[in-house]
């Protein structure tokens, strides 16, 4: 396959504006600690993006920075997120990414232990199914995959629940919808997240 037959790969980050990245991290160890370990996600993130043989847009929250403002995946189309909540700026990204795309794959960058392999598995998930999950152990997901926009996924959810996988899969199995479920992975969302990592790796 070409990179035009492959599914877009949107990645969705944070600008490094201290206040606006790991809030939880920041009020459980302080900003600096936040950043440390923000930083350390985006690190990991690209290794694992560099792994992807489609084309790949990454996606900011708050404006388009300069290499010097975000020193990470700049090699990458910029893109910023658009709409008032999480499903909104999925919606969005992975509606304006279908366009000119054959299926778009949605990560985020806070999963340590996301890998090449995952987004392989996904992509090559999709030529037989109409949806693709990463669950996370929190009951939301790391990864969200589809041939083609389906709204009706990112609507009326709570996000940042522990409902948000259920709530999708429920849509999903109400419009009949092929799904594939990837291994379940956990995010860095506390600082005691972070330390398992740390004590845990890649094992």
């Amino acid at each position: 396959m070409t990179e035009i037959d492959l599914p877009a790969l949107a990645v969705f980050v944070k600008n490094l504006d201290p206040g606006t990245y790991k809030t939880r991290i920041a009020r459980e160890r302080g900003i600096d600690v936040a950043r440390d370990v923000y930083v350390e996600l985006l690190k990991l993130t690209e290794k694992v993006v560099a792994g992807y043989r489609g084309e790949v847009y990454v996606f900011f929250n708050n404006y388009l920075p300069q290499p010097d403002q975000f020193p990470f995946l700049t090699q990458y189309s910029k893109r910023l997120q658009r709409g008032s909540d999480l499903g909104e700026k999925m919606s969005g990204a992975i509606e304006e990414l279908c366009e000119t795309h054959k299926g778009v794959i949605l990560i985020g960058s806070d999963c340590p232990l996301l890998s090449s392999a995952h987004l392989n598995k996904a992509r090559k998930a999709l030529q037989a199914n109409d949806l693709v999950l990463g669950p996370a152990d929190d009951g939301g997901y790391y990864l969200i995959g589809m041939n083609k926009h389906q709204p009706q996924l990112f609507r009326n959810i709570e996000w940042s629940t522990s409902s948000v996988l259920e709530k999708t899969m429920e849509k999903a199995s109400g419009a009949n919808f092929r799904v594939h479920l990837l291994e379940e992975l956990y995010d860095v969302d506390h600082y005691e997240d972070w330390e398992r990592y740390m004590e845990e790796g890649d094992k």
